[in-house]
């Protein structure tokens, strides 16, 4: 080995730069999979990097008091970062990590836990990582044995919080004391946001599993949202039977299950309905039957003049035409025009347009119903 271990190392890295390239996106598909197959939502995809050979030079010129020998004592030359929506799946993506992956605890550190109760900031947690010897015996896995990578893993607004900070170019220990008690609060702030959204997330999934009996028990008592939209939708057989015979009319099909779970979707429904004052479930279904005969040729019509290039529908399709029927026959010109654009059913310049078709569709429904 050269006298000199750093350039020793260097060309080392030169020599292993395209492996270390491999190996980067090599464990940045095997943590997305872990991390999906336990249903742990996080920014796609995970960020992955290999250190540049400047990069490297600095850092073993900075030596920090680590004796640098080879290439393998340098273990962020592979970097990879998890960044979950939620703080409490911080934890979840460490179990799993620990878990399915052999961690060097000694150059491992959790960087959220303070000892000093004066401290400040938002830092994540990070893991040195390698393979287990029961992947590396796996023939994509076999050249990175003995590799190392430093995974990161923070919530989004720990994430905000690093990148904030590190735009502004100061860390905690070198901010001026003037300004310590802003960056506190700061940290603070998001800190306790990060505890509220898991709360708030876990108040919402409570309600989520509970309004369909809420629905059974006191319709008129539900307001409208996505969860209480998303039951009704799921269970109603007025909504099933209208939904199928639109789909049918127009040569394509409902799609279930995962349809109506789109989140755009389910806040258009809801948008449409608030907006005709249909504002509770008890209000949607009677108008459901009242308008029952109404919703099938009324829709047929209007995918006549406009139609959808698909062959498929979403769950919910014949809500959206009881809305338009609502919509025409309550709203005048006016307001009828500024209900297509806020609902986003017509662009501002196409909303005289669509108003008239949509006040004329209903009409001829109207008399034709009552001709009947």
């Amino acid at each position: 080995m050269s006298s000199d271990p750093r350039r020793s190392i260097l060309q080392q890295f030169d020599d292993k730069q395209g492996l270390y390239t491999d190996f980067a996106r090599g464990m940045q598909a095997l943590l997305g999979d872990l991390l999906t197959s336990e249903a742990i939502n996080y920014l796609h995809p995970v960020a992955q990097r290999v250190k540049t050979k400047d990069s490297l030079e600095r850092k073993l010129a900075r030596g920090s008091g680590t004796p640098y020998t080879m290439l393998e004592d340098v273990t962020d030359i592979v970097g990879l970062r998890v960044i979950t929506y939620f703080e409490d799946d911080v934890n979840r993506a460490a179990e799993i990590i620990v878990r399915d992956l052999e961690i060097d605890w000694d150059n491992s550190v959790d960087k959220r836990v303070y000892t000093n109760p004066r401290q400040f900031g938002y830092a994540s947690l990070h893991y040195v990582v390698s393979l287990k010897s029961n992947q590396t015996r796996l023939p994509r896995y076999s050249d990175f044995a003995g590799l190392k990578a430093e995974i990161q893993v923070r919530s989004v607004l720990q994430h905000a919080w690093a990148e904030i900070e590190h735009d502004l170019g100061y860390k905690a220990e070198s901010v001026p004391p003037q300004y310590t008690r802003r960056f506190s609060r700061l940290s603070g702030t998001l800190e306790l946001a990060d505890e509220e959204f898991v709360r708030l997330r876990k108040d919402l999934r409570k309600r989520e599993e509970s309004v369909q009996e809420d629905i059974v028990a006191s319709p008129e008592q539900v307001g409208i949202d996505k969860a209480s939209l998303t039951a009704f939708l799921d269970t109603d057989i007025t909504v099933r039977e209208l939904d199928e015979r639109i789909a049918r009319a127009a040569g394509g099909t409902v799609l279930r299950g995962h349809s109506y779970e789109d989140t755009t979707h389910v806040a258009q429904l809801v948008q449409l309905l608030k907006g005709v004052s249909v504002n509770n479930v008890q209000q949607l279904k009677e108008e459901l039957e009242a308008r029952r005969s109404e919703i099938e040729p009324f829709a047929k019509t209007w995918t006549e003049i406009r139609p959808i290039n698909m062959p498929f529908f979403a769950v919910g399709i014949s809500v959206i035409h009881l809305a338009y029927i609502i919509a025409a026959e309550t709203l005048d010109q006016k307001r009828l025009e500024d209900f297509l654009v806020q609902t986003r059913v017509a662009p501002y310049p196409e909303r005289s347009t669509v108003a008239e078709q949509m006040t004329r569709v209903y009409r001829s429904v109207k008399n034709n119903r009552q001709n009947s």
